[in-house]
């Protein structure tokens, strides 16, 4: 395979397009920067989910993203894509997804976070691996919503796992609730029902600041997966 041919080169000429260096995509995506360096010289190929997230942060149009999915994991032939020559315009920090990089919130007294994922994403990625896309950017866009919607702040997105943080316990709880509610009553085609599980942590926060302040005393814990149909 010629270096203009391979899936490696494509996306390092799209990366460079996008003014990105292998570990600012790397740190959207929520992966290591030698995953970056390994794919771009065609040591390994992305899974699935990888893929996906590669799609949104390399401003793949949707309509060409199941194209992207199937030459990512060599399932298609790389001429299928176009080959970036000019420099794109990235999309603005403000709007893009967070950062995996970036911090909660500093709140006073104690912060609780929410932590979810999709049960047997792995699986759903091997059955569904055209429909997965659709569905895991359609349960970004819920959980975003009902957590802000509960005073949370979503402070990073690794594959299909949210990590928000709310200044109080109840908050939390009422956003998980909301998210399962909502993601059971959505229709999600061939993918099927999406059973997401949550956890809710409260910790203290001593008053000397964020970096060294948490400590580990966990003062509420609870998991809630709604069964379908409540």
């Amino acid at each position: 395979m010629t270096e203009t041919l391979s899936f490696g080169y494509w996306m390092r000429r799209r990366r460079k397009a996008l003014d990105l260096t292998q570990a600012e995509l790397a740190a959207r995506v929520g992966c290591a920067e030698v995953t970056i360096r390994r794919i771009e010289a065609d040591e390994r190929r992305p899974s699935r989910q990888i893929a996906a997230l590669l799609a949104e942060q390399l401003q793949i149009d949707p309509a060409e993203r199941p194209a992207f999915l199937q030459v990512a994991r060599a399932e298609q032939a790389v001429d299928r894509l176009e080959l970036t020559s000019q420099p794109l315009i990235p999309t603005a920090p403000d709007s893009a997804p967070a950062s995996p990089q970036s911090s909660p919130p500093v709140l006073p007294g104690t912060i609780t976070f929410l932590f979810t994922d999709i049960e047997g994403s792995t699986r759903l990625w091997e059955q569904h691996s055209q429909a997965m896309p659709t569905a895991l950017a359609r349960h970004d866009a819920l959980m975003r919503e009902l957590i802000a919607a509960h005073g949370g702040v979503v402070f990073k997105m690794v594959g299909d796992s949210v990590h928000a943080a709310f200044g109080t316990a109840p908050d939390a709880l009422a956003a998980a609730l909301a998210a399962q509610r909502a993601l059971q009553s959505e229709s999600w085609g061939a993918v099927g029902p999406l059973r997401v599980r949550a956890r809710v942590t409260t910790l203290a926060r001593r008053s000397i600041g964020w970096h060294a302040s948490w400590w580990s005393v966990t003062v509420a814990r609870s998991c809630c997966q709604l069964p379908p149909g409540n």
